[in-house]
Parts: structure tokens; C-alpha cells; sequence
């Protein structure tokens, strides 16, 4: 990240990061989000509460957690609940589709 960071630093650029939002262990994201504080970048972060797969939802308190490490950028939280729908998850898309447009033209 830091080698990235420093080879295309202060270029206009999109970059899409997928992040699990790991609090410990070693995937955790802490150092991830601390370098991207530091990066100067104009960064938005999307959060998907929502899995689609397992049904899980993202406790407001790792939300929070989140948000607490995060202290450049913007954060954007989805919380349309999919729990395996199709038509929830297409719903969902068309609403990051809709956020990306957004953020892009700004």
C-alpha cells in the first residue's frame, strides 16, 4: 500500500479497495486505514452492511469502530438488507451504481 501510495500520489486516479473489516488478526485493517489517513488522497469509503451470502448485518458498533479509525475520507453507508435476495441485491447495485456517479462527477 505504501509503495502504491507513494508511485501515484498526488495523480487523479480511482482506486477500489475491498476491505473485510477485521478489527484483529492479521488481516486486520487498522494499518491499512492509518496509511490511507496519511495518503493526502480524496478517499470514499463504501460500506455494505448487508451480506448477501451468510445474512449477516454488520453490527452498528463495527460500523462505529469504522468510522472511529477512519479520519480522512468519507464514509458511505449502505443498509439495504439483501439476506440472499436477487432482487435485494440488485436493488443494492443500482444504489452503488447511483453513489459512484455521484462521487465521481463532484
Amino acid at each position: 500500500m505504501r509503495r502504491f501510495i507513494r508511485r501515484h500520489g498526488g495523480k487523479e486516479m480511482h482506486l477500489v479497495l475491498n476491505l473485510v473489516m477485521y478489527q484483529e488478526g492479521p488481516h486486520a485493517i487498522g494499518e491499512i486505514i492509518r496509511e490511507l489517513n496519511r495518503s493526502g488522497l480524496n478517499i470514499h469509503y463504501l460500506v455494505m452492511t448487508s451480506n448477501y451470502v451468510t445474512r449477516e448485518v454488520l453490527a452498528p458498533s463495527a460500523v462505529a469502530a469504522f468510522e472511529g479509525l477512519v479520519k480522512q475520507g468519507v464514509i458511505h453507508v449502505n443498509e439495504t438488507l439483501v439476506m440472499g435476495s436477487q432482487v435485494r441485491l440488485d436493488q443494492r447495485a443500482e444504489e452503488l451504481r447511483e453513489l459512484i456517479r455521484q462521487v465521481l462527477s463532484s
